[in-house]
């Protein structure tokens, strides 16, 4: 049986169109822009993508103040100034984001400090690219790859993500590290309290936003140095009391993997290094008042202290721009539980701008599967940044995905942003057949035993060894505990509805594997995949008798994040993970809700579910009696015409005489014509399953009975099953004319050629077929 041709039909042939060419656009190098052009392309962004980007102002929203003596040059050349603003950018697909309110959510602060010049310039690109990619408006011409696309739509529809590209905004504009004379990192109320925190509008801005959501993740851009560190950061948190040596956070094992996954995907610099990983009292050093730390434990450090005195937490009281509540310093046990990781950027606080980057690193670059050991180029200092955020981003929540296993690439334009990504993207290799012998094996794909799909749907035939080789992978995850697949006669997936579940598999995603620090240990985990990244199964659909079938991937993720160390590597406190990134996805009972944003643990996650439809076009004929609706003119907007076109036109064949009953007895006793003609062998084997031969061997007599069905509609399914060897290209030629016709790219009359050729080769073929069966016909008796 022809299952790869079936699929690839009722896909509409996507591995058949000829991709677009496609002309490099002009890429610009990267720059600094001032607090003025920020504003203006912040806005600018705002109008122009509104269904991803939405941009605000921290003073409206949350009724700040604006100080007189903040004041921000609004205009370059005339040096005109008006009352700082802090925008925040709100990054998801908004028309969905009211009914998913379990979407994990990520921060990303541009500059604390606005003498450090990378991070803003960072974040606003990394808005631009998201923009670019996945905006129903964008239109421009500079778009990122189709692979990067679709990663970032996937992002973007799973993900709620704030942006505050000049968090000193005051400080960014004047191109000082404080805001007045007060340093915004140092200014929450981790180790500080009274009038000692909350002073600046900058620390206010950023409180606001994390009272009103529940981050998972968070960074903070800042330069002068290089770091990907996390907590802890502060000296109540030396151990022993050395400034130089850092206790161990309860979730240290998660943030060590992150730290260095998130190093390892942003790129190395020109010197050929890596981000520097460790905590920040490891690799920065410690400070009090800091925003890392305050953001990480401000929800739940005090409880594990014996008395007040000794605990981090108090609230502010601050004198300045006529005061802040005290109580809104003060925190529930929800919203500060996040890895707040702090990104030193460069050595300098303001790089050249020439080692900023260019617009090809993030346009004309496949972002998703970057690798640093694959190129020799230098990685910019903004794409490098826009790299580890997005990593950031992905990293919030486990994903799975579709990949499509077919030997052929799907056309690289707008239409195969549907389509799932090749498997050759995860391969050092051209060589197909180690994804294909991960599956079903190289035989079974020879014979055209075996169907993939390449996009959200599947149809196959229903015969016996029925055969669907399926592709995943996981993403926002390092380590896969378990995964496999479910087949489901329904798409909720009950337990009484589940038909099949396959062998379990584990190994790593290539988030893990591409940038472990001990290669060795990455390659063995992954040995149930053969050292790729991807998970391969193989479902024999043959004893499933139900017309619908529902398919999903299922993932156990991660659960190496709970582990923890002992003696000096013992946490500090001694209890278990308190972050919601780590609790989310090892303990069951962790649920938090908070102002309409929930974190809600699973330790199974899924994958978008997909119907495989065991497709028979003998119920299309019995629907469609009257042969003209091909023949005549079809009916263009049926899904299930190319697929039904040559069985309707062998009904018709029947129904004018072409061929007779006798034909279809001959059919009925003769086994040895799948010998003679290769790849047959899988359509006897349903003719004979249909006509029920294995239950009437012990009968003679019984070869002169008719079968159940209508003969002329089991020989018809059978022809169709040989006729896509037969007339494979007739076939395809005929479908990719179909699909041009439902496109409103062609009229009927310019199908008509196509269609002839194929009606040709169906009438020969068919004769051919008889011709060959004929000396072992089976003579049925003279009353037949």
């Amino acid at each position: 049986m022809l299952l790869s041709r079936c699929c690839l039909l009722a896909l509409g042939l996507l591995g058949l169109t000829s991709a677009s060419k496609h002309i490099d656009p002009p890429y610009l190098a990267i720059n600094y822009r001032s607090y003025a052009e920020m504003s203006r392309y912040l806005l600018e962004l705002n109008s122009s993508f509104p269904d991803v980007v939405q941009v605000s102002i921290a003073q409206e929203t949350f009724g700040l103040p604006y100080p007189k003596e903040l004041q921000c040059q609004v205009d370059d050349d005339t040096h005109a100034t008006e009352p700082c603003k802090q925008f925040v950018v709100h990054l998801t697909n908004h028309s969905t984001l009211a009914n998913d309110p379990e979407r994990p959510e990520v921060f990303i602060s541009g500059a604390l400090h606005g003498n450090e010049r990378v991070g803003p310039a960072a974040a606003i690109e990394l808005v631009a690219l998201v923009a670019h990619a996945t905006s129903v408006y964008a239109t421009d011409s500079v778009r990122p790859t189709m692979d990067t696309q679709r990663w970032l739509r996937e992002l973007v529809n799973k993900r709620n993500v704030l942006v505050t590209p000049m968090t000193n905004a005051y400080g960014y504009s004047h191109n000082a590290r404080e805001e007045l004379k007060v340093d915004p990192n140092r200014d929450y109320n981790y180790m500080r309290s009274g009038a000692e925190c909350m002073q600046t509008m900058t620390s206010r801005v950023v409180n606001e936003i994390w009272r009103d959501h529940v981050f998972q993740l968070a960074v903070t851009f800042h330069g002068g140095t290089r770091a990907v560190s996390y907590e802890w950061g502060s000296p109540d948190h030396y151990l022993n009391g050395d400034s130089k040596r850092s206790e161990k956070s309860p979730d240290h094992m998660a943030q060590f993997q992150l730290g260095n996954t998130l190093a390892n995907f942003a790129g190395v610099f020109p010197d050929g290094k890596l981000y520097p990983v460790g905590t920040m009292n490891d690799v920065v050093y410690g400070v009090t008042g800091g925003m890392e730390d305050w953001g990480y434990a401000a929800s739940w450090e005090n409880q594990f202290y014996d008395t007040p005195e000794t605990q981090p937490f108090h609230p502010c009281e601050p004198t300045t721009f006529h005061g802040y509540p005290k109580e809104k310093t003060v925190y529930n046990n929800i919203t500060h539980r996040a890895f707040n990781m702090l990104v030193e950027t460069s050595l300098v606080k303001q790089p050249k701008a020439a080692d900023l980057g260019n617009q090809k690193e993030l346009y004309g670059d496949n972002v998703d599967f970057f690798r640093t050991q694959w190129t020799g180029d230098l990685v910019g200092h903004v794409p490098r940044n826009v790299r580890l955020a997005l990593m950031m981003i992905e990293m919030v929540q486990p994903l799975l995905r579709w990949v499509d296993t077919a030997s052929f690439s799907a056309p690289q334009d707008q239409s195969s942003l549907s389509a799932f990504p090749a498997a050759s993207l995860y391969t050092t290799n051209s060589n197909s057949d180690q994804v294909t012998e991960m599956g079903c094996g190289a035989l079974a794909w020879e014979r055209d035993e075996v169907a993939t799909c390449n996009a959200t749907e599947c149809s196959v035939t229903d015969a016996a060894h029925s055969k669907v080789q399926i592709a995943w992978e996981v993403l926002g995850a390092l380590t896969v505990d378990s995964t496999h697949v479910q087949v489901s006669s329904t798409d909720t997936f009950e337990d009484e509805n589940i038909l099949i579940e396959t062998t379990i598999q584990k190994g790593t995603t290539r988030r893990f594997y591409e940038f472990a620090s001990d290669l060795s240990e990455a390659a063995a985990a992954n040995v149930d995949t053969l050292g790729t990244s991807l998970f391969v199964t193989c479902l024999d659909l043959g004893n499933v008798t139900t017309d619908k079938l529902y398919v999903r991937a299922v993932a156990t993720v991660d659960q190496d994040w709970k582990n923890q160390g002992s003696g000096d590597e013992a946490p500090s406190p001694h209890i278990p993970p308190q972050s919601h990134l780590v609790n989310a996805r090892t303990n069951l009972g962790w649920d938090f809700e908070w102002n309409g944003h929930r974190v809600k643990a699973a330790l199974e996650w899924t994958s978008p579910v997909r119907e495989v439809m065991p497709f028979k076009c003998s119920h299309y004929l019995l629907q469609n009696t009257n042969k003209a609706i091909i023949s005549k003119k079809p009916n263009m907007n049926d899904p299930n015409l190319p697929q039904c076109l040559s069985t309707v036109r062998l009904h018709e064949m029947l129904l004018d005489g072409t061929l007779g009953e006798r034909a279809v007895r001959a059919l009925e006793t003769d086994l040895r014509l799948g010998w003679k003609y290769r790849n047959f062998r899988s359509c006897d084997d349903a003719f004979r399953a249909l006509l029920g031969i294995g239950q009437r061997q012990g009968d003679a007599t019984d070869a002169d009975q008719a079968p159940e069905k209508p003969p002329q509609l089991l020989y018809a399914e059978y022809l169709y099953c040989t006729s896509g060897v037969l007339c494979e290209k007739p076939l395809q030629e005929w479908s990719a004319c179909v699909k041009s016709l439902q496109n409103g790219q062609k009229e009927i009359e310019e199908c008509a050629p196509t269609k002839r050729l194929l009606e040709r080769c169906l009438r020969g073929k068919t004769e051919e077929l008889l011709r060959a069966s004929q000396p072992q016909v089976f003579r049925p008796s003279a009353t037949s």
